[in-house]
């Protein structure tokens, strides 16, 4: 396609309890990960759906800094600070993102307690969609 450019996303799934961890990463970080109970597709099948423009490779290696912390996560341990992601966010989102980061790791908040921590309260209706990554 003549002036478009086509985007690689490697993918990578791992089975651990009986969970599916799909994991998403382009040449710049991390991009997604989903969950699956039990078996589900292989990982180019998951991620078709939500990047039918990019071209979807299986790649271990590209996803091994998302692996380990994804398996970091799951033993209650925080993510590392210098942990690419290759996402990007509006204002909004960032604030959003910028503040619940500080909760402890652990802990929850509601939707009512977040809207009040980012200065919205009675803004209860908080949705945090965050993009696929851009070229």
């Amino acid at each position: 396609m003549a002036g478009k450019e086509i985007s690689e996303i490697y993918c990578w799934e791992i089975e651990l309890g009986g969970l599916t961890i799909y994991m998403a990463s382009s040449k710049r970080g991390a991009v997604r990960v989903g969950l699956c109970l039990g078996n589900g597709p292989d990982c180019v099948e998951y991620f078709k759906k939500i990047f039918p423009k990019d071209m979807l490779k299986r790649d271990e290696a590209m996803n091994h800094p998302l692996m380990k912390e994804v398996k970091r996560a799951l033993k209650d341990k925080t993510i590392s600070k210098d942990f690419k992601i290759d996402i990007h966010l509006t204002t909004f989102q960032r604030t959003v993102l910028e503040k619940i980061a500080l909760i402890p790791f652990g802990q929850t908040r509601s939707y009512g307690e977040v809207a009040r921590i980012i200065g919205r309260p009675g803004k209860e209706e908080i949705f945090i969609d965050i993009p696929r990554h851009q070229p």
